[in-house]
């Protein structure tokens, strides 16, 4: 694997997980100013992170990672997405509803964070591809 895939890989996560504070990703999603700010502000510093490990600064890569973040985040587009393919609804068998709401919500929660990082880090590696 080239080595700038693994820097992008890095940066992705350490900009999406490392450096977003808990009340970041409660509100960037939120309606409104605030969540519009909150969410302009993860990205960045997301953005920042990502260039930093990548070494590239050029003003369209800088451009292109800040554009391919934002709406996924603003949007909570994974969870669209989740919502598109109805992936988060599996029978329940003779399961109790707690028991089954839990495994639901743990399984979205992962599936959620799958979704996500596949998004950004497919919009990443076509900025690469195309742009370095």
């Amino acid at each position: 694997m080239p080595e700038i895939y693994l820097e992008i890989i890095l940066g992705n996560f350490i900009g999406d997980y490392f450096f977003q504070a808990r009340w970041m990703a409660k509100l960037k999603s939120q309606p409104g100013a605030k969540g519009n700010l909150v969410c302009i502000l993860h990205c960045l510093i997301y953005t920042l992170t990502v260039c930093a490990f990548c070494q590239k600064f050029s003003q369209i890569f800088v451009i292109l990672v800040f554009l391919s973040h934002y709406p996924i985040d603003r949007y909570s587009l994974a969870g669209v997405w989740l919502k598109f393919i109805n992936r988060g609804d599996f029978p329940r068998g003779n399961e109790s509803i707690e028991k089954h709401q839990v495994i639901e919500t743990l399984f979205c929660g992962i599936m959620y964070v799958v979704v996500d990082n596949t998004a950004h880090l497919f919009l990443l590696w076509l900025i690469v591809k195309h742009f370095c």
